[in-house]
C-alpha cells in the first residue's frame, strides 16, 4: 500500500502534515490543498545527529571533523582549527584569517563547510561581487542593519579562492577587517559627495589550491593568517558529508555558551584574559602573537587546552610553519649569503675575527634594485622587511660604533 503525504495549508497561514490512518489509503483534504514538496523532501532526509550531551561543544566538534575528514598533522592542527571555529567574534578585537590550503580532494572545502554549518552561515563563491560580500557580512553581523550597535558572532567564509578573486577591494577587506581599529572602509556612493561606511571586521576563512597567498604581494594577508595544510588521505574508510548531519545541537550549544545573557561573567573573563596576554612567548614574532591571542583564549575558554599547553601548542605550530619562500625572503637570503662569503674572505685575509653586520642601506638598495628589475612586485614596508630578516636570524642592533646595523640575533 502506497502512503500519501500531503501538507495542508490552514486558514491562519500555518501548515500541517497529513498522513493516512491505518484503515485508509488517503486522508481527506479540502480541494485546492497545496503540496509542499520541499518540506516532504526534508522530512525524508535522515540527518545523522552526532552531538553528545555528555561532551563539551569542542569535543563534539572534533568528533565531527574527524568523521568528515582526515586532518593532516592532527595533534597540532585539529585543536587550532577547533579553537578558530569556536571564536566568539563579537568579543575579540583581532580576528585572524584561516586559510585551508591543499590539493583537490584534500578536505579543505569540507573544513570550511563544517564552520559554515556550525554557525549556519553560507559559503560565498570566489566569484562573489564586493557588494554581495558586503551585504552578506552586514546581514550576518548586525541585529539591526541601520544602527549597527548590536553585533552577532559571525564569520566570512569563501570556498575555492583563486588569485583573480583577490582584487584590490577584496584584499582590503582581508587586510583591514582583521582588526577593529582598521575595519572601517569608505565606499563611494551613487550620490555625489557622499560615501558609504562598511565595517568589515570578522574572522575570515577561505580554501584554495593556489599558492597565491604566499606571493610577496600578499605578505600582509599571510601575517594575519593561520595556514592549515590539507593533504589527501589514503584511508579507505567512508567519510561523512557535513550537509548530511544534524547541526541543531551544535548551534544550540554554541549559542548557549557564547550568546547567553546568563554568561556575562564568562564574557568579561574572556576579554580580560586576552588583555592579560602581555608577554610574547619565545619563538613567536609580534604579528604571530597578535593573531594567536584570540586563538589561545578560545583554546582555554572552550576547554580544549589550558593556557600553558595552549602556548606550547602555538609555539609548536609556528615553529613548524614554513611558508613557501617569498620573493622578498629569497632576495634577502641570497644577499646575506653573498655578504657572508665576502665577510669570510676578508676575515681570512686579515687573520682575525670581524663582526658580521649589514648596513641597513645595503638591504634597502637591494630591495629598490629588485623592484626596478621586476624581481619584486612592490616595495615592502619596513615592518615586512624586519619580519623577514628576523626569520633569517637577523635583527637591528647597535654596533660598537653606536650605529644601527643588521646583526645575528643573540
Amino acid at each position: 500500500m502506497t502512503m500519501t503525504v500531503i501538507i495542508q495549508e490552514l486558514e491562519d497561514g500555518s501548515e500541517r502534515l497529513l498522513t493516512p490512518e491505518s484503515n485508509e489509503d488517503k486522508p481527506t483534504v479540502a480541494r485546492g490543498t497545496k503540496v509542499d514538496f520541499g518540506l516532504i523532501r526534508e522530512l525524508g532526509d535522515k540527518e545523522e545527529d552526532l552531538f553528545d550531551l555528555d561532551k563539551t561543544l569542542a569535543q563534539n566538534l572534533q568528533v565531527v571533523i574527524t568523521e568528515c575528514v582526515d586532518v593532516y598533522d592532527a595533534s597540532i592542527q585539529l585543536p587550532l582549527i577547533t579553537a578558530f571555529a569556536l571564536l566568539p567574534s563579537a568579543l575579540i578585537s583581532v580576528a585572524p584569517v584561516a586559510i585551508f590550503h591543499g590539493a583537490s580532494g584534500s578536505g579543505k572545502s569540507v573544513l570550511t563547510s563544517i564552520i559554515g554549518n556550525l554557525h549556519n552561515i553560507p559559503l560565498l563563491s570566489s566569484n562573489s561581487t564586493y557588494a554581495a560580500i558586503r551585504n552578506a557580512l552586514n546581514s550576518q553581523r548586525w541585529v539591526d542593519l541601520e544602527t549597527q550597535d548590536h553585533e552577532r558572532h559571525t564569520f566570512l567564509l569563501f570556498d575555492d579562492c583563486m588569485e583573480h578573486s583577490f582584487n584590490e577591494d577584496v584584499f582590503a577587506l582581508f587586510r583591514c577587517g582583521y582588526d577593529r581599529a582598521t575595519e572601517v572602509i569608505q565606499i563611494s556612493s551613487e550620490r555625489a559627495g557622499t560615501n558609504l561606511t562598511f565595517r568589515c571586521f570578522a574572522p575570515k576563512v577561505f580554501s584554495t589550491v593556489s599558492g597565491f597567498p604566499f606571493d610577496s604581494r600578499f605578505e600582509e594577508l599571510i601575517r594575519r593568517s593561520f595556514v592549515f595544510w590539507c593533504k589527501r588521505s589514503d584511508s579507505p574508510r567512508e567519510y561523512l558529508d557535513p550537509s548530511d548531519l544534524n547541526w541543531d545541537g551544535f548551534q544550540d550549544a554554541y549559542k548557549s555558551q557564547w550568546d547567553n545573557p546568563s554568561n556575562l561573567g564568562l564574557y568579561k573573563d574572556f576579554t580580560a584574559f586576552i588583555r592579560s596576554l602581555k608577554n610574547r612567548p619565545k619563538g613567536l614574532s609580534p604579528s604571530q602573537w597578535k593573531v594567536s591571542k584570540p586563538i589561545l583564549a578560545s583554546l582555554v575558554f572552550n576547554e580544549i587546552l589550558d593556557k600553558h599547553d595552549g602556548i606550547l601548542l602555538l609555539r609548536e605550530y609556528w615553529g613548524k610553519f614554513k611558508k613557501p619562500q617569498s620573493a622578498l625572503n629569497l632576495l634577502l637570503s641570497q644577499k646575506i649569503k653573498e655578504l657572508q662569503t665576502e665577510h669570510d674572505l676578508s676575515e681570512s685575509a686579515i687573520g682575525s675575527p670581524i663582526p658580521f653586520e649589514i648596513d641597513p642601506q645595503v638591504i634597502n638598495s637591494v630591495i629598490r634594485s629588485a623592484r626596478e628589475t621586476g624581481a619584486l612586485n612592490v616595495i615592502p614596508n619596513p615592518y615586512l622587511v624586519t619580519e623577514e630578516m628576523l626569520s633569517l636570524g637577523f635583527s637591528l642592533q647597535l654596533n660598537n660604533g653606536g650605529k644601527v646595523s643588521w646583526q645575528i640575533t643573540r
